[in-house]
């Protein structure tokens, strides 16, 4: 390891002046993607889906839940994966984490109730924001404190 890396506190086997390599750019992106995309997917949705999916007796702000619930979600993501990803292997969370954000992410185009669609959403914040964590927490493990 390069003496250099060994003072900036980099991770073992980095050196100072490398390059991110192409694997590191594709862990940034498959992690902070997902909640960006589980935040603003739906919105140009909810005026077809409340006509398509409103039940007899439910309300209308259901399907404003279907956006809201993201946020608190991904907040619980956040502190759920932080505490994981201090105690466990980062790499088998981020896919156990992106296999759930991307079955919960696609079940709504075969759900039909309001209600479960919800709670689809949530997993899909939660893990979402999982993942956020997890590859943020990566790449500063691959930095170091000094370049992070």
């Amino acid at each position: 390891m390069d003496s250099n890396a060994v003072a900036a506190g980099a991770a073992p086997g980095a050196t100072a002046d490398r390059a991110a390599p192409a694997s590191l750019f594709a862990l940034i992106l498959f992690t902070q993607l997902p909640s960006a995309v589980t935040l603003t997917i739906t919105a140009p949705l909810l005026a077809a889906m409340a006509s398509d999916l409103v039940e007899p007796g439910s309300s209308p702000y259901l399907i404003k839940l279907v956006t809201g619930i993201v946020a608190p979600a991904l907040i619980i993501g956040y502190l759920v994966a932080g505490w994981l990803a201090d105690r466990f292997d980062r790499r088998p969370l981020i896919v156990a984490f992106g296999t759930v954000f991307l079955l919960s992410a696609m079940a709504p185009a075969f759900l039909d109730s309001v209600g479960a669609i919800v709670v689809s959403r949530f997993f899909a914040g939660g893990c979402g924001g999982a993942l956020m964590t997890i590859g943020m927490a990566m790449v500063g493990r691959y930095y170091g404190d000094e370049k992070r």
